[in-house]
């Protein structure tokens, strides 16, 4: 609290807000980047590559950039469909059951923070112009692990990622 009292909240503010309009700008030059929500907005930027599921995308993200992002719903199903343009669908309730999350309705969202930099901003824009151009190649890459409820990949053993994720959070 002390240091970001030093920094004062109208710079951590205006920080954020240079950071999102970038972001926001940049990404409206990827013809393959679907962008979700109105402006002015706060440091968080919804949205979806063109083909590809919005899951997919954040596993490539993650395991390829080391970018954390959160894909789905993220708690507000109904305003997600919404911007989608999809209807409430009884069926989905299937996916649930079936651990298939990855065929429901969702979007990829990146969340900035005083933290984050202009360098950090371009490496997922690159990111993202390279997964736009190689679409089949990261299908290709990539399985759904129902086990994990993600997409990893195909040449990542689930075992042991499963075995290194529960080491790193067992006490």
């Amino acid at each position: 609290m002390n240091f970001i009292k030093k920094l004062g909240m109208l710079r951590l503010s205006h920080s954020e807000q240079r950071l999102t309009a970038y972001l926001m700008e940049q990404l409206g030059h990827n013809r393959e980047v679907i962008l979700y929500g109105s402006t002015p907005r706060v440091g968080v930027i919804s949205f979806n590559l063109k083909g590809l599921p919005h899951a997919l995308v954040g596993a490539v993200l993650c395991f390829e950039a080391g970018i954390g992002v959160r894909t789905g719903c993220f708690c507000a199903q109904g305003y997600v469909r919404q911007l989608l343009g999809e209807k409430e669908n009884p069926g989905h309730l299937e996916y649930y059951q079936k651990k298939q999350l990855h065929k429901l309705p969702g979007m990829v969202r990146i969340s900035l923070a005083a933290y984050n930099t202009k360098e950090e901003a371009d490496i997922l824009l690159q990111k993202l112009e390279q997964i736009s151009k190689n679409k089949k190649a990261y299908s290709d890459r990539y399985h759904w692990s129902e086990q994990l409820g993600t997409y990893i990949p195909k040449n990542l053993a689930v075992g042991s990622l499963a075995d290194h994720i529960f080491q790193q959070v067992s006490p």
